[in-house]
């Protein structure tokens, strides 16, 4: 059976793509429309197999192949969880992006199937979010049979909230608080020093404590930040840039916090990713 993926012409409008190397354009085309590719924008795979299969030339030895993988990965173009093995598309169910988007229940009954079939991954579960997201604004059978299809996603302990929570020790609930969050990262060394808590970014903070209850997953998050010398500026920058010191802000961004948790900021990740630049 042949296999068609929609590739949007608005691609060339992105802020990004257009200015991305060539070998990194040609990498997001192979993977996004490889016969492992999935209408969910998700799949499992091995960066070696990609390269693998796109070498069948000659012309792409691997570490090509991974070098411009990584420079994707580091324009947000695709992302990588090494855990799970899973690529995936950050964008592909923005609300822009309708030619992604499920057109009948039947499809999200054939779709759910295929994504119940992923492994737990913080990227499985920014694609189950964004893919509710934009079902919400649509007939209400088509989130019906979304939630019905798909289970829910809990990798990191990153689930939807249930709608009835057991209730939590009085001690548990004050303690997870902004503030309490706001303590913990000003105590990190290297980082950015967080001032001031409001607007989207209490927003944001609100939300993941409504979604990570305990303490223990805020420790393991910032206990990952400290361990990493590039997001503590320990790791000189770029071209004479000063070193990159990650902000509360920065960390708590859906694809930012994938990575971090998915050990992309671990300090072996970090080296190998510049070792592929050095290399070539």
């Amino acid at each position: 059976m042949r296999v068609y993926r929609n590739v949007c012409t608005y691609i060339w409008n992105d802020d990004k793509f257009p200015f991305a190397d060539d070998d990194v354009q040609l990498v997001w085309f192979h993977i996004f429309t490889n016969p492992l590719s999935s209408p969910l924008g998700i799949f499992r795979a091995t960066i070696g197999g990609l390269a693998e299969d796109k070498n069948r030339n000659g012309k792409w030895p691997e570490l090509r192949y991974r070098h411009a993988f990584a420079e994707g990965i580091s324009l947000g173009l695709m992302d990588y969880d090494p855990r799970a093995l899973l690529v995936a598309f950050p964008k592909f169910f923005a609300p822009n992006q309708t030619p992604n988007h499920p057109v009948s229940p039947n499809q999200l009954k054939a779709w759910g199937e295929r994504f119940n079939d992923l492994p737990s991954s913080p990227l499985k579960d920014n694609c189950y979010h964004s893919l509710k997201l934009i079902l919400e604004g649509k007939a209400h059978g088509m989130l019906d049979a979304f939630l019905k299809a798909f289970d829910m996603p809990s990798a990191m302990g990153s689930a939807i909230p249930d709608p009835k929570p057991n209730p939590k020790p009085k001690e548990e609930e004050e303690a997870i608080q902004p503030a309490y969050i706001v303590e913990q990262w000003n105590k990190i060394v290297g980082v950015k020093i967080c001032k001031k808590l409001g607007g989207a970014l209490l927003d944001k903070i609100k939300r993941l404590i409504r979604e990570h209850r305990t303490i223990e997953w805020w420790n393991e998050l910032f206990t990952e930040v400290s361990k990493s010398a590039f997001l503590t500026g320990r790791v000189p920058g770029r071209d004479g840039k000063p070193p990159f010191h990650a902000d509360l802000d920065w960390i708590t961004g859906p694809i930012n916090l994938g990575k971090i948790l998915s050990g992309k900021y671990a300090d072996d990740a970090v080296a190998v990713k510049r070792q592929l630049r050095v290399a070539l």
